[in-house]
């Protein structure tokens, strides 16, 4: 997680992208979108758990709350 927190970055500009496509191609592409977004996250969250160089409160509550709400958030989107 080396990015700036301010500023959703590469990854920010893609999203739009593909958010853009998906919505040309219908709620299935909108939903491809979103569940590649989540996916993301995930292993954002996951390679910060990694790095000694986050503060191991964060590092909690990357595992106690965000990652966790990520996960569901993926198996939610499976149910559309």
């Amino acid at each position: 997680v080396k990015e700036d927190t301010k500023d959703s970055g590469i990854w920010g500009g893609f999203t739009k992208a593909f958010t853009g496509a998906g919505s040309l191609l219908g709620n299935k592409g909108a939903l491809q979108a979103l569940n590649v977004g989540e996916k993301h996250g995930i292993n954002e969250y996951e390679e910060a758990l990694e790095d000694d160089n986050i503060k191991s409160e964060l590092q909690q509550v990357i595992k106690a709350k965000l990652l966790p709400q990520q996960k569901q958030h993926v198996e939610t989107l499976k149910t559309f």
